[in-house]
């Protein structure tokens, strides 16, 4: 209800009856007096609370003058955690893939009461991520694992671009309208001093030969960077099903009608599927690689058999897939 009472007052002044104490320019207090074309949002909450966030719409229809719900989007926060048991036999939490942890399930509720109740608003996601650092004093670290079979090995930062990019594909089939990861820049060097999320950046720190504190770009940056270069003039339009359940493909569309398409194992094991048949709408296509250093990915020309069948090699780093 507190939230709920700050929330109307920064929206509008809580119906206008709140007002500056400038008595020679008085204004009216909230951001719509200021702007009514500005968006804004409930402050982000630390986790999907689907009751904590309906008794705020109900203080809000009962304590404001016109009952309005005071804010254009629902907005909360969701790191994915999952609890593990260290050699020594103590637990303790480390970061989880977004398909282990249920992103999309937990965020359905808050879709289906938006949808049904609240339709002329958005749902935020304005917080998710994981530290690089690799301590196990930091719950939400994205540690580095390797798969003997599969001959698979990737680094925390390649962990971490990996899950940031499936985050943002899966989210984007989710109905949620906006997504922020935390954060740009890392608050130091990869110790257990930097603290939890204090290495969630795309950018971080490291010392030189010198000893001096330098930055660099993280896999995640040139990921999330061929994310953006690949499909951003890219709508989501479905979910194909697979025949390996390990795989997700999403499928895009452009507004003139071009196709893509996103695969991946959803998977935090090194799980591969080599050779994995993908119909396409087409003839040929360019296969894109997430590839650290470059912003546009490595980029492979196919062309599709006589049934439209092209073969991916399919991995926990996703794969886009460009029909010409």
């Amino acid at each position: 209800y507190q939230l709920a009472a700050l929330t109307s007052a920064a929206y509008d002044g809580h119906c206008r009856t709140m007002v500056s104490t400038d008595t020679v320019n008085g204004y009216h207090l909230g951001l719509k007096n200021a702007d009514p074309n500005m968006k804004g949002a409930m402050a982000g909450v630390s986790a999907v609370s689907n009751d904590f966030i309906t008794a705020m719409c109900y203080w809000l229809k009962a304590n404001r003058q016109d009952g309005k719900v005071a804010f254009d989007a629902f907005n909360v926060h969701c790191y994915m955690t999952k609890v593990i048991t260290l050699p020594n036999g103590s637990t303790t939490y480390v970061g989880a893939c977004p398909e282990e942890a249920g992103v999309v399930n937990t965020l359905s509720q808050l879709i289906e009461i938006r949808d049904k109740y609240y339709p002329e608003k958005e749902v935020w996601i304005t917080e998710f991520g994981w530290d690089t650092n690799q301590s196990y004093a930091t719950s939400t670290s994205s540690h580095a694992y390797s798969n003997e079979k599969t001959g698979v090995s990737y680094s925390g930062r390649e962990v971490q671009a990996m899950w940031l990019t499936r985050t943002y594909l899966l989210l984007s089939g989710s109905g949620i309208d906006k997504a922020t990861m935390y954060m740009c820049e890392d608050c130091g060097v990869e110790d257990e001093s930097v603290g939890k999320y204090g290495t969630a950046g795309v950018i971080g720190y490291k010392y030189d030969e010198n000893g001096s504190t330098v930055e660099f770009k993280k896999e995640s940056y040139y990921y999330l960077y061929t994310l953006k270069n690949t499909l951003g003039d890219y709508t989501f339009t479905q979910k194909i099903e697979t025949y390996d359940e390990n795989v997700y493909i999403y499928q895009y569309k452009t507004a003139d009608g071009k196709i893509a398409y996103a695969v991946w194992c959803g998977t935090s094991d090194g799980t591969v599927a080599n050779n994995y048949q993908l119909k396409i709408d087409g003839t040929s296509a360019t296969i894109v690689e997430n590839e650290n250093g470059n912003v546009y990915g490595k980029k492979t020309d196919v062309k599709s058999d006589d049934l439209g069948y092209i073969s991916v090699n399919v991995s926990e780093n996703p794969v886009y897939i460009l029909v010409d």
